[in-house]
């Protein structure tokens, strides 16, 4: 029997018939069965139009996608440490970097990346506005979107929590660290992390004990200095490469702390500051 001879009571019960047969579950059948109708009527009365055009008018009979679950967002204070070590080679000078392994499971499971931590998500901050909320008072789809805004964290809250990061793999690692100004979004399938970037050098002196000293964090993960050969070797993610990337390009630019002349990294050891040419030193009484 041809859709042609068909009402549309026939052509649903055909089609249920059908489904039956061929052992298929659907969780709407009469309404499948309804848009494949709706399809064989608009294709009737477009015997003259394109095939593109008929194309877009059975496509438009469907529902549409539903809507994509949103990302979750994370600010994640991130240290960017290098130390210049000479090569066993000979080969002169050679530029590492601190790097973390990541856990044995979970996204980018046991990837490299540059010791961090997160500071702010919005899995945190629902749970957080959904506990203080009042019982029984629905919240407007606007402040629900309000919220989801990505707040700015403070210096002192990121650098603390960087500091504590640090000194649990190796005390000598805290240090004074100049920072990017502007946060690097990079997205991990369903997670998009905003990274506050702070860098700088390791001592000469510590460089050397460092480079090949055995490192571990506070929950057993490895962590070691890693040259661009090491990198290519265990494969690093353009997460990694976008942050490499933007600290080479603002030690170049505007070196620490905004300054529009090239300078190198600055080191973890504080110095004492000298008095500019020509100026007397402040002295307190």
């Amino acid at each position: 029997q041809t859709m042609d001879s068909m009402d549309m009571d026939e052509f649903v019960s055909v089609t249920n018939v059908a489904r039956g047969k061929m052992g298929c579950r659907l969780c709407d059948p009469e309404g499948i069965s309804r848009v494949l109708w709706d399809i064989s009527q608009a294709l009737e009365s477009s015997e003259s139009r394109s095939d593109d055009a008929s194309a877009t008018m059975g496509h438009a009979a469907f529902p549409t996608a539903p809507p994509k679950k949103a990302k979750r967002e994370e600010v994640l204070a991130l240290a960017a440490l290098r130390c210049i070590t000479n090569d066993d080679a000979g080969d002169g000078a050679v530029e590492k970097w601190l790097m973390v392994k990541r856990p044995k499971s979970g996204l980018l499971a046991n990837q490299w990346e540059f010791p961090s931590s997160c500071v702010w998500n919005s899995a945190d901050a629902k749970k957080e506005k959904k506990a203080g909320a009042t019982a029984g008072k629905k919240t407007k789809k606007k402040n629900e979107q309000e919220s989801a805004k990505i707040p700015t964290i403070d210096l002192a809250v990121r650098r603390s929590a960087l500091d504590s990061l640090l000194s649990q793999i190796q005390p000598s690692l805290v240090s004074d660290r100049a920072c990017i100004r502007e946060p690097i979004e990079h997205i991990f399938s369903h997670v998009r992390h905003s990274y506050c970037i702070e860098y700088a050098d390791i001592t000469e002196a510590d460089s050397r004990s460092l480079a090949s000293a055995s490192m571990v964090t506070f929950d057993g993960r490895e962590v070691r200095f890693m040259s661009n050969g090491d990198m290519k070797n265990v494969g690093i993610t353009s997460g990694v490469k976008k942050i490499l990337k933007a600290v080479k390009s603002s030690c170049e630019t505007s070196g620490p702390k905004g300054s529009a002349v090239k300078k190198k990294m600055p080191r973890t050891r504080a110095t004492p500051i000298k008095p500019a040419r020509g100026k007397k030193q402040k002295t307190e009484k």
